[in-house]
Order: C-alpha cells, then structure tokens, then sequence
C-alpha cells in the first residue's frame, strides 16, 4: 500500500510522543525514587546527573524528530494531490549518534554545574571531616582542660590547706603579739618607777661609797691606835718588870700609865661620839631610806634594807674592840711590887675599875 507524506508525518509525531512518554517515564521514575530514598546521600549527585541527561537527551532526541518533520513538510506540500512512494525508514545508526551525542552533551552541562554548584557550596565531604577532626580535637582539648582543672583543683586544695595553715599561724602570732602588748602595757608602770628610782639609787650608791671610805679610815685609826696599844703593853710589862727598882720608876710608870688611860679615854669618847653621830645618821637615813622604799619596788627596797643592815652590822662589829680596850690593860696590883703600899694598890684598883 503506498504511503503519502501525511503518513510519514503521523509516523515521525508518533515516535516524538513515544520518545517523550518514554523519557518523561524515565525521569518521573528517577526523581521519585531520589525524593523517595536517595536525598542525603552521595549518590544524589550521580542521579540528578542522570535525569537530567535523560531530559537533555529527550530534548536531542525531540530536535531530532523535529527536523524529521521539518524536512517532510516540503514534500507534503509539493506532493499535495499526488500519490507519492513510501519514505524511507529511519536509520537506527542515526539515531543512536544523536542520542550519544545528547547524552555527551548533557552529561558535560550537568558536571560543570554540579562542579559551579560544589565550589560554590564547598566540598560537604571534605567540611564534615574538618568539623569531624575539630570536634576531636575540641575533645581532646576538653579531655586535656579537665586533667588541668583537676590538677588546678588539687593545687587549689593544697594551697587552700596552706593558707588555712598560715591564718592559723598568723592568728597564733598576733594573739601572741596582743598578749606581748598587753604585759609590756601592764609593765610600763613598774618600769617607770625603775627609771625614777635609778638616780636615787645611784645616790645611794655613791653614799654608801663615801661611808665605805670613812670606815676604812677608822680602821685604820683603830689599827694604829691598837699598835700604839701593843707597844704601850709591852712598855708597861717592862716598866713593871722594872718596878720594884724604885718608886720613882713606878710613879712615873703610874703617870705614863694614867696618862695613856687618860689618851685613851679621851680617844675612846671621840670614838663613841664618832659612832654615835654616825649611828644617829644611819638612823636618820634609815628612817629617810625606809620611808622612801615603802613607796619603790619590793626588789630595791629589800636590796637597800640588806646594804644598810650590812653597814650597821660592820660598823657594829667594828666598835666591838674598842669597849673591851680595858680589856687590854692587865691589872698593876699584880704587877707592882710588895714594896708599895697596900692603899696605894687599892687606888690603883679603883681607877682601874673607874677606867
């Protein structure tokens, strides 16, 4: 049966529908199955790729038969009211070049914007692993900031411990600071009194000096006049051993003898007035002293009290010897020879006793 050229469009728009319902089948297909399990994953990419290299192919592949048609229309319209030949069929070959060709095509369009997209986006894979290695490295830094903070912690104690230790000692120190105050406070009058009594000590002291020294000087008035003493004993032992010689030996030994009484009793009341003034001082600065003292410390009180007993004491054993100085005298009426007379003898006994 021949075919006109009205059939061969219908043919060529037939094969354009199928193509297309193919192809719109495909990319229907391939989108629902990414909407449906494939969003997210790696292989979106490779699938949006794919669809839209089938779209871009239907695209091709539509061109294509519009050119199949394009070209047949001038034959229908010189061929109208003619019987024409049936038209070649359509070369499979063909075909599949301009197929390869859209999908060369497409594929090419659809990487440079997936490439244009990814650059603009930046590498997702690349930014989770650099935010997987900062999340680990964030860890580490947490896991080393808590080692430091528990060692801080544990130094923190320590030094805690530390300083409870040092209040404590400072505490200690200035209760002990406080207590010091307090006895240097309560020891301030005492030592004001020490200070006032200082010069009054050392004028005591100077006193007790001056009276040392004439102590010593009756000492040594004593010493001498117990030398003169002696000499005069062992005269007087000659003289009586001389005795019975003559009267006038005796006479003149009773002179020399009343005359050495006589120095002696003179010598022994300058003595006792000596003493005595100087007893009749003491008195008086004892009596002075102790009224003083009363009002001082009890250490210098008694310190004062013992260096004046101690100089009474002295001064009392010192005048000692000078009461018994008749003592040193033996009796003449033993000494004097039978030839005097008895109440010769008998006055010489009384002055004796009188000495």
């Amino acid at each position: 049966m021949p075919q006109t050229s009205t059939d061969g469009v219908i043919v060529a728009a037939e094969r354009l529908k199928a193509h297309r319902s193919f192809r719109c089948a495909a990319v229907s297909e391939a989108e629902s199955w990414i909407a449906s399990g494939a969003r997210g994953s790696r292989w979106t990419g490779r699938f949006i790729s794919l669809s839209s290299s089938f779209f871009f192919l239907q695209l091709a592949e539509e061109a294509y038969l519009f050119g199949n048609v394009i070209a047949v229309m001038p034959v229908v319209g010189n061929t109208v009211g003619h019987v024409v030949s049936e038209a070649p069929p359509p070369d499979p070959r063909h075909d599949m070049l301009w197929m390869s060709v859209g999908i060369l095509i497409g594929y090419f369009v659809l990487s440079v914007i997936m490439k244009g997209l990814d650059n603009l986006r930046g590498n997702r894979t690349a930014k989770l692993e650099d935010m997987v290695n900062e999340i680990d490295d964030l860890k580490n830094r947490i896991a080393v900031r808590d080692r430091m903070l528990s060692s801080l912690e544990a130094d923190v104690r320590s030094r805690d411990g530390t300083i409870q230790s040092r209040d404590t000692t400072i505490a200690s120190e200035r209760r002990q600071r406080t207590d010091a105050e307090n006895e240097v406070a309560r020891l301030m009058p005492y030592e004001r009194d020490a200070n006032d009594l200082r010069p009054q000590v050392g004028t005591l002291r100077d006193e007790i000096r001056d009276k040392n020294r004439k102590i010593a000087s009756l000492k040594a008035d004593i010493t001498k006049i117990q030398g003169d003493l002696e000499v005069a004993y062992q005269r007087f032992e000659i003289v009586n051993q001389r005795a019975a010689e003559g009267k006038d030996v005796e006479r003149n030994l009773k002179s020399f003898i009343r005359e050495r009484e006589v120095a002696l009793e003179r010598t022994k009341g300058q003595h006792e007035e000596q003493l005595e003034t100087l007893r009749e001082k003491h008195e008086e600065e004892k009596e002075s002293m102790q009224q003083q003292r009363e009002q001082e410390i009890e250490a210098v009180r008694r310190s004062a009290n013992a260096e004046l007993d101690a100089i009474i004491i002295t001064k009392n054993r010192e005048s000692v010897p000078m009461r018994f100085f008749k003592f040193f005298i033996p009796d003449v009426s033993g000494i004097v020879s039978p030839n005097v007379p008895k109440a010769h003898k008998q006055s010489t006994g009384s002055e004796d006793d009188a000495t």
